[in-house]
């Protein structure tokens, strides 16, 4: 037989896989396996209602706390003031600054959160301390703190201690301390405690910073605000002066040991001129090139005037001095031809007509013979003199070489002279540039550090505050309304997450693994007293009597839902 179709349009569901028997059920209280692994909102806040009086138990628990803290804090008033900080520094006197200014974005945000830590240092707040002498305000004394629920829950038990322990306390005596010591303590105190009132903070997309500053008295608030303004400009005044400072005491400290080293300078160079007679070294060097360039001139015009008369030499050993150029270039020799032609002309047309013996043709022969001598007698001086002219060469040659040794063998000498005097002129001269540079310098700087111009300015000066920054009422009974739902919430769900008790059917659902076929009410059997007085129960002990009893009650309409479902079921 096959199985049975599931009935549609009715709530019936199967029992379990394995059977046929059907079970009524509610679409509305039962959940498919799907959406159990979901979280039900409804559930959550059904959960909540349930365990309301938790919730509102811990929510008043927390608005009663904030509620007493608010009333246990002194009012606390916060004075702002506003100041520029420039990373780059005008430069008054257009040199440059013996501080080196961050270029790099790195370096400037290191040099504002530098800034920014300075304004909460230490050594700040002690110095505005003790420039304003209030060491022994009562806050800054530690004799006015800020109440707090926590502070007074701790202090409760000293305060026990104390109403019981009478002796004197041991501890630090500070009769024994001078009066200066007792003052530097109290100002170290004091500026801790100054530290925990400021707070910086930056203005975002600008250079301004808001510098504040907390106290009891709004009046004592401002105060301590433009205490710390007007001390953080002079502090930083002061380190750019003292950097100045600094830097020309290390100036002048290298400036006398150059002005040393000038002066041993000076003195090897002056010493070293006198031992060597090179007072005038530069100009002796110059005179002594001059004197060699012209010797070398001479040696070389020389030489070349050698090598022409050595030609007109040979020429003579080998027998034609006749045909040299001085000899042939001569005008006495020449005259002596031309007369000598002319001479012969007239011989040769008196040849012709007369004998040799005439007269007249002996006397021209005569004299033709006499400038005959004369020319070989002046062309035999111009050889002499050529040979002679040879021979002056040659030793004017020999003069020149020798003098052109000489003369080098000063030069050289004299440029090693130059060389040690060079080192030690410019040995001289390099400390002289670096004294001047460094004198130079170490002006700048002096007159740098007194006009300088503050890279720090006041903006605004703080004025007293008109309300008090805290206690914040509003915002105190709002965090604790949030934070007290929260763990309102939080607890009535965990105890919703542990509680194992048996409520509704969805429970016994959840335990059993079935579905829940009915809901019989509970009866609770009523005492009713008789005529005579005596207490007796009713005898419809039994529910099912009391159904039939009462068979228009919930109890027997509960029954019946019971019996249709076991019914559809099977």
């Amino acid at each position: 037989m096959s199985e049975p179709s599931e009935p549609q349009g009715r709530h019936l569901k199967r029992i379990d896989g394995t059977s046929s028997a059907m079970a009524q059920y509610d679409p509305y209280q039962s959940t498919s396996s799907e959406l159990e692994e979901t979280i039900d909102i409804m559930e959550l806040w059904r959960s909540v209602l349930k365990r309301k009086w938790v919730v509102l138990s811990i929510l008043v628990i927390f608005l009663a706390t904030a509620a007493l803290a608010t009333w246990l804090t002194i009012p606390v008033y916060r004075a702002m003031a506003v100041v520029q900080i420039n990373h780059e520094t005008a430069n008054i006197l257009r040199i440059e600054d013996f501080e080196a200014a961050p270029r790099s974005w790195q370096g400037v945000e290191q040099f504002y959160q530098t800034q920014y830590e300075i304004l909460r240092g230490r050594q700040l707040a002690e110095d505005v301390v003790e420039r304003l002498e209030i060491w022994d305000h009562p806050e800054l004394s530690g004799e006015i703190r800020q109440r707090s629920l926590m502070s007074e829950l701790q202090a409760l038990p000293r305060r026990l201690m104390a109403i019981f322990d009478r002796s004197e306390p041991s501890g630090f005596n500070r009769a024994s301390l001078s009066e200066d010591q007792q003052r530097q303590i109290a100002i170290r105190r004091a500026g801790a405690f100054l530290r925990s009132k400021i707070s910086v903070e930056p203005r975002p997309a600008s250079r301004l910073v808001n510098v504040y500053v907390s106290s009891f008295d709004p009046a004592f608030a401002a105060r301590l605000a433009n205490g710390v303004v007007a001390e953080y400009i002079r502090s930083t005044m002061q380190r750019r002066y003292d950097a100045g400072q600094e830097a020309r005491e290390f100036l002048q400290g290298q400036l006398d040991e150059m002005r040393i080293a000038l002066e041993r300078a000076d003195q090897n160079l002056i010493d070293f001129a006198q031992e060597n007679g090179v007072a005038d070294l530069g100009e002796r060097i110059d005179m002594s090139n001059e004197a060699l360039r012209n010797l070398n001139t001479r040696l070389t015009s020389a030489e070349a005037d050698l090598v022409q008369i050595g030609a007109f030499r040979g020429m003579i050993a080998e027998g034609r001095g006749a045909d040299i150029r001085p000899v042939v270039n001569d005008e006495q020799i020449r005259a002596l031809e031309n007369q000598k032609a002319a001479l012969a002309t007239e011989y040769a047309s008196l040849s012709q007509r007369f004998r040799d013996d005439y007269p007249a043709i002996v006397e021209l022969q005569s004299r033709i013979v006499e400038i005959d001598s004369q020319i070989v007698e002046r062309q035999q001086d111009i050889i002499d003199d050529v040979l002679a002219e040879y021979r002056n060469l040659e030793a004017e040659i020999t003069a020149l070489n020798n003098a052109v040794q000489e003369r080098e063998e000063a030069v050289l000498a004299l440029s090693q002279q130059g060389v040690q005097y060079n080192i030690l002129r410019r040995e001289f001269e390099t400390n002289r540039g670096l004294y001047d540079g460094m004198l130079q310098r170490l002006r700048e700087i002096g007159v740098a550090s007194g006009a300088q111009e503050n890279n720090i300015a006041l903006i605004d000066s703080a004025l007293r505050p008109g309300r008090p920054y805290l206690p914040n009422t509003q915002r105190n009974l709002l965090m604790a309304l949030a934070i007290g739902l929260a763990v309102g919430v939080g607890m009535a769900l965990i105890l919703e997450f542990l509680d194992t008790t048996i409520r509704r059917t969805d429970d016994v659902e959840k335990l059993v693994g079935r579905p829940v076929l009915g809901l019989i009410p509970m009866v609770k059997l009523k005492e009713q007293k008789q005529k005579t007085g005596a207490t007796q129960k009713l005898q419809d002990r039994a529910v099912s009597h009391y159904s039939e009893v009462h068979p228009k009650s919930a109890v027997s309409e509960a029954f019946r839902s019971l019996r249709t479902s076991l019914m559809f079921s099977t």
